[in-house]
Formats: structure tokens, C-alpha cells, sequence
């Protein structure tokens, strides 16, 4: 327990550090530019309606899916439907396989998804106008993701290996991918190594599930698809928010200016 509190306070420092020096950064180098009101859009505060309209969007998005859509998600759904007829065999896999060294991976996995909002809470009060805006995505997608799988709890009333409730899908799960979709869409392009970084300890997370009992091998499969589309959505909600189109009218032109919030 003590290590895994260590582990913990560590991750969160270096990640208020790192919010600090970035800020230090930017208050060297960054040329302040005023903005009008109708510059400003907001779409680094976390506003209770905006997300529960948000959620609302991500729950009906299916009915705007194209014939690719509704191919993948038949896909997906069979690859957690042939998990789902191996629960049993994978479970027991895993329980055989467990050891002190597979708690201790598991432990770094079940921390992810806790460390993660932490960091997200303070560069959400402690980060620039950037890293407001990140953090925004991940508390939103990470929220949507978990209450989603509570919906589904509710539906299903699947028991857990361990004969506990709320099984399917797994929420811990969900919250990871999410959350590791953000920071894959946000530094992937910066630095190839970040998604492999950041979906490989979602992945601990699922691992961390199934070597402590937790959840089937169908639960974790449902939760990573539900956190990962549910941060890709959210994505393209908020980026499409931050997108203007006014109307531009002087003496001698006439048009649209087109604008984008980074």
C-alpha cells in the first residue's frame, strides 16, 4: 500500500511540476494578444449544462453512424461477444498466473485512471488557457465513460467473478482509455512514443481487472471500446465548438472569417 501511495504522490508531482514550468514558459515567450468577448468561447471551463448536453450527445451519436460506422461496431461487437464466450477460460488464466509481481503491475494499472484525474484537476485549475482546455476533455471524456457504464450496469445486473454487482462493462477501464485517448489525440503528433505510452497503461489498467478478479474478459474489452469512443466523440464536440464563423463587413470587402480557439 505504501508503495503504490508513493507511486501516486510522484505521478502528481511531476505532473504539477511540469504544469508550472510549462506556465513559467509561456509567461517568458508569449506576446499577450487582448480578446474581444466574442473571442472568448469557454470551452476551457467545465459548465454542468454543457455536459450534461455533452453526454447527451455522446449517448445518441449512433444515430448519426454511416454504413462504416454501424461495420466497425458490428465488428467490435463480435470480437466482445467471442470474449464474452470465454470468460471463463480467460478468468481462469489469469487466477493461475497470479503472483505478488502480477499485484504489483496490476496495482500501477488500477492507479492510472486515479493519478490521471488528479493531474487533470490541477492543470484544470493550475494550467494555462492550453492545458484548461485538455484538461476539460479528459474530466469530460473520463466523466461521460463511467457514467456510461453505469447506464449499462443498470441494464445488464451482471455479478462479477467475485459475485459482486455492476460487472459489465468494466468503468475502470473505460475511464483509462479515455483518458489515454486524450493524451494520445493531444501530444501524439508532438511525440509518436506518447499513445503507445498511454494506451499501454490503459491496457494495465484492463490487466489490473482481470488479475484481481474484478471483471470478466468481455467487461474490460466493453469498457476500453466505451472509453476510447467515448473520448473521440467528446473530441469532436469540443473541437467543433471552438470553431467560429462570423461575418466580416467593412467599406470595402465583405465575407466570413473563419476562426479556430488553440
Amino acid at each position: 500500500m505504501k508503495k503504490i501511495v508513493t507511486l501516486l504522490v510522484f505521478l502528481f508531482l511531476l505532473g504539477f511540476s511540469s504544469i508550472c514550468i510549462a506556465n513559467a514558459a509561456q509567461a517568458e515567450t508569449s506576446t499577450t494578444i487582448p480578446l474581444t468577448k466574442t473571442d472568448q468561447t469557454g470551452s476551457d471551463r467545465i459548465k454542468p449544462q454543457q455536459l450534461l448536453k455533452d453526454t447527451g450527445e455522446v449517448l445518441t451519436s449512433p444515430k448519426h453512424w454511416d454504413t462504416a460506422n454501424w461495420n466497425r461496431f458490428l465488428l467490435l461487437g463480435g470480437v466482445t461477444y467471442l470474449t464474452y464466450k470465454n470468460d471463463s477460460h480467460i478468468q481462469n488464466w489469469f487466477q493461475e498466473k497470479r503472483s505478488k509481481n502480477t499485484n504489483n503491475v496490476a496495482n500501477i494499472g488500477n492507479a492510472f485512471p486515479v493519478v490521471g484525474a488528479a493531474y487533470l484537476t490541477g492543470a484544470y485549475f493550475l494550467g494555462n488557457e492550453q492545458q484548461r482546455t485538455f484538461a476539460v476533455n479528459g474530466l469530460e471524456s473520463m466523466g461521460i465513460a463511467v457514467l456510461s457504464t453505469e447506464v449499462i450496469h443498470f441494464a445488464t445486473n451482471r455479478k462479477r467473478p467475485d459475485g459482486k454487482k455492476d460487472s459489465f462493462p468494466s468503468s475502470h477501464t473505460a475511464a483509462a482509455f479515455a483518458l489515454a485517448t486524450v493524451i494520445a489525440d493531444e501530444y501524439g503528433n508532438n511525440d509518436k512514443s506518447v499513445p503507445f505510452l498511454a494506451y499501454g497503461l490503459a491496457t494495465l489498467t484492463a490487466y489490473g481487472r482481470l488479475n484481481d478478479n474484478r471483471h470478466w474478459g468481455s467487461d474490460v474489452v466493453a469498457g476500453a471500446l466505451i472509453g476510447h469512443y467515448t473520448a473521440k466523440t467528446v473530441g469532436k464536440i469540443n473541437g467543433s465548438r471552438n470553431i467560429r464563423v462570423q461575418p466580416y463587413i467593412n467599406s470595402d470587402q465583405k465575407g466570413m472569417v473563419i476562426s479556430k480557439q488553440f
